[in-house]
């Protein structure tokens, strides 16, 4: 039943119905397959061993800091180009048409996961200006295979464009590419509308408004930070003097009791270009965002007496 229920665990990973998974998700997708009978999922180093010697070289494991193991699976080249050859003479010329665009489809889905992508960080938004590195975070056959397509001016900005959007679709989990997280970014600030976002999104345009919400908590904190630390402009060029003011909602009361009072604060600050710094992933916690909100309220006091 264990080696039945590993057996059906593997053949859903090769026909990718998984996009990003650990061996902790392997270790719990064998435990529900095993509901209703004595035996047990296998354990952590043990499932990691048999994904090995059953996957071989076509396996691989992320380590990062903190987290589950990756598991990451790519399809051997060589393999991909074997069944081609092997199923060619049983085809006729549509037949063949078809299978030549499935192996090409194959092995560039092979080399979209086999990319390294840094998750400990967002993804920076001031490189989005230079075509070159936005191609850079894309595999060559993917970039080969647009340059054939498209026509027209500005061909590499389109096909970096659409590069990253087919990427992102073969790894809606496991990556975020710079130019669907950046417009997701600018729309959001520029409109500041959650359907427009979430539209986009689910068209396969930009990264999901949730992604955004966890970048802006991310960045607040990061920059309350820099702020605490004295460093939240250029060195020895900068200059921050917060502005705020009070709104007050009295609302259907006579007696003054269950109105709202609120503050809104922001920081002025000069030279407006920031040091440059990416902005690390974390998990938001509210209690820090709120004491990185509160602003340390100095009084001047003259050291002259009667002035």
């Amino acid at each position: 039943m264990g080696e039945m229920a590993f057996s059906e665990l593997t053949k859903e990973i090769e026909n990718n119905v998984y996009d990003s998974f650990t061996v902790i998700d392997c270790v719990k997708i064998m435990k529900f397959k095993l509901q209703g009978s004595q035996e047990k999922p296998y354990s952590l180093p043990y499932m990691k061993r048999k994904l090995q010697d059953f996957f071989k070289e076509n396996i691989t494991f992320c380590n990062q800091p903190g987290r589950a193991d990756v598991v990451m699976l790519y399809s051997n080249a060589s393999k991909i180009l074997s069944d081609f050859h092997s199923d060619r003479k049983r085809s006729d010329h549509l037949e063949e048409k078809r299978r030549i665009v499935q192996a090409a489809a194959k092995l560039v889905r092979s080399d979209i996961k086999s990319i390294e992508i840094d998750n400990e960080f967002y993804p920076d938004v001031n490189s989005l200006d230079n075509v070159n590195s936005q191609r850079d975070c894309l595999p060559e056959s993917l970039t080969l295979f647009l340059r054939t397509i498209i026509s027209g001016k500005k061909k590499e900005v389109k096909a970096a464009s659409l590069g990253q959007a087919i990427a992102q679709a073969a790894r809606p989990r496991s990556a975020l590419f710079p130019i669907q997280f950046g417009v997701a970014v600018h729309v959001h600030r520029s409109f500041g509308s959650r359907s427009l976002v979430d539209t986009l999104s689910k068209l396969g345009f930009c990264s999901s408004y949730q992604q955004v919400r966890q970048f802006e908590a991310s960045a607040a904190i990061h920059h309350g930070a820099l702020r605490d630390q004295g460093n939240l402009t250029q060195p020895l060029e900068g200059q921050v003097q917060f502005v705020a003011d009070n709104v007050d909602h009295n609302i259907r009361t006579l007696a003054g009791h269950g109105t709202f009072h609120g503050m809104g604060i922001m920081a002025v600050m000069t030279p407006p270009r920031l040091a440059h710094r990416r902005i690390a992933k974390r998990p938001i916690d509210a209690a820090e965002g709120k004491e990185l909100g509160r602003i340390r309220i100095s009084f001047y006091r003259c050291s002259v007496h009667n002035l």
